[in-house]
């Protein structure tokens, strides 16, 4: 974890593979990022709650949520 600039804590992980419901399993890069687009009700957001589920948190409970 860091501090930015304005005082936020910053936190850098990786997440090593993603297996989806259907079978499809994803191997993000190592280096880069990942980005999950497309239209709405599409399921970018149960996706993300779901990553949520596996992550642990180094003070507990959960990260905030704007």
């Amino acid at each position: 974890m860091h501090t930015t600039a304005g005082g936020h804590v910053g936190v850098t992980f990786a997440i090593s593979e993603i297996m989806f419901n259907g079978g499809l399993k994803l191997e993000p890069p190592q280096n880069g990022m990942t980005l999950f687009i497309g239209p709405n009700n599409s399921g970018k957001s149960a996706l993300l709650q779901e990553l949520d589920q596996h992550l642990a948190y180094p003070y507990g409970g959960a990260a905030s949520r704007r």
